[in-house]
């Protein structure tokens, strides 16, 4: 498989590098910036050098010889001929500066070339395939940086770019394995080494594959998640973890469809020590006139989904309280929405999509409230809407700690579930975590 390729019909990121030769402008913004990195500053330059349409990350160097700062740098007012303004902001240090050679040595040999021609004189535009290079390269050599990176990238985003349905499996497909990462409390560096699958393929088959062998993975799967031989065939990926106390953390994708036809994404994941089983449907919010996004249930699909939820519900009940402390659960139900914006931030970053998580039962009390009802008594929901829902950091802090999910009364119910999902052509992203009461109250000291 090709790595490193575009992926079809996605428009791909890029930036720019900006040197600043003069020494004393140079030392006047290193005064500015030590002072308030945030502040923001504008320069003129050259028009065809950094042609530029909307924001873009920026690398800074104010020595010529490494790079000093990240920011988002936008274009502003023409200054005269050929010449317009570029205005920094939210400008992040990087401490200590990276090398320009340390960097080059990092890209692969064939787009040294093109960096090169981008950071001569006062920098410019860096081409796309040689951008992504870089930005993970970056990842790699400074992980503290990533962070930052994802913030800005996010924050440069522009509102007015959609995602095809197969980018939008992907990126739903990305934001389920990262939140298994948080969960897990797993490194989310391991995402630097990811690298788009060409054409466009499951989130998974960029990471590097598991090392460990077929027999303990056959083994894994059918305790976990039931009857493996009828889910195999369906098989598209795979990963393996291990967190800084020893925690396992086992990623599978399974998909009847590819990418381009597949209608979902669902997260399955799966904690050793709770016997405890949560399951994450995501929606797509489309971007809407009055607020923000929205998210408009309704069709016979989406009903027959809450129908097949409800029922499956029942299954799983009779777990809240179960004799040992660990069977104890905030909410027996293992079924959540989550809700995401159709405009998210590049696949290799480490954020969890800014989305909004609500639990089956609350959900449904939310259809039948006015707050979401139109006036022609149609159904919308959006943030200033719903009004309250389980933000990122609160549900990985319940899933991590088994205060929701729930375990079936036996494994039969967990394959149907997944095949269920499949038969609805649903892309599932299965995650399991392995750990020993040891390993728990060490992730709990760190």
């Amino acid at each position: 498989m090709t790595r490193n390729a575009p992926l079809e019909g996605m428009k791909r990121s890029t930036g720019i590098v900006f040197r600043v030769r003069e020494e004393n402008r140079a030392y006047d913004l290193a005064e500015r910036l030590s002072a308030d990195a945030s502040r923001g500053f504008t320069d003129s330059v050259s028009s065809s050098d950094f042609p530029m349409h909307r924001e873009q990350i920026a690398f800074l160097s104010l020595d010529s010889e490494c790079l000093d700062y990240l920011a988002i740098a936008s274009r502003g007012r023409s200054t005269a001929t050929r010449k317009r303004q570029i205005r920094f902001r939210g400008a992040i240090r990087i401490e200590p500066p990276l090398a320009f050679a340390e960097v080059r040595d990092a890209l692969p040999s064939h787009l040294q070339p093109h960096l090169d021609r981008s950071i001569k004189g006062i920098g410019g535009r860096v081409p796309p395939r040689t951008w992504e290079a870089l930005v993970s390269a970056i990842r790699r050599l400074r992980p503290d940086l990533s962070e930052g990176l994802d913030r800005l990238n996010q924050e440069s985003h522009p509102r007015s770019q959609e995602l095809s349905d197969g980018e939008l499996i992907l990126r739903h497909e990305q934001d389920a394995v990262r939140s298994a990462l948080h969960a897990a409390g797993v490194a989310r560096t391991h995402l630097n080494e990811w690298s788009a699958p060409y054409p466009l393929a499951p989130f998974l088959l960029g990471l590097p594959e598991s090392t460990a062998t077929e027999d303990e993975m056959i083994v894994h799967d059918a305790q976990v998640f039931g009857d493996w031989s009828r889910l195999a065939p369906f098989e598209v990926g795979r990963a393996q973890f291990t967190n800084s106390t020893g925690s396992v953390l086992t990623i599978k994708n399974v998909n009847r469809h590819p990418l381009e036809s597949t209608l979902g994404v669902d997260l399955i994941y799966y904690h050793n020590l709770y016997d405890s089983y949560v399951l994450v449907q995501y929606k797509r919010m489309t971007p809407c006139k009055d607020s923000d996004f929205e998210f408009r249930p309704g069709g016979k699909s989406y009903e027959r989904e809450l129908q097949r939820m409800s029922g499956l519900d029942r299954q799983f009940g009779g777990t809240k309280c179960m004799g040992a402390v660990e069977g104890y659960r905030l909410d027996s139900s293992p079924f959540y929405f989550k809700l995401c914006p159709d405009l998210l931030d590049g696949p290799t970053g480490s954020l969890l999509v800014d989305g909004m998580y609500f639990p089956l039962e609350y959900w449904k009390r939310l259809m039948s409230d006015a707050r979401v009802r139109g006036p022609r008594g149609g159904i919308r929901v959006t943030r200033k809407g719903a009004e309250r829902w389980i933000e990122n950091a609160l549900f990985v802090r319940l899933l991590r700690s088994g205060w929701i999910g729930s375990r079936p009364r036996d494994s039969a119910t967990i394959t149907s579930l997944i095949q269920d999902s499949l038969g609805r052509q649903r892309s599932v992203i299965l995650a399991a975590q392995s750990s020993s009461a040891s390993h728990l109250r060490a992730e709990r000291r760190s």
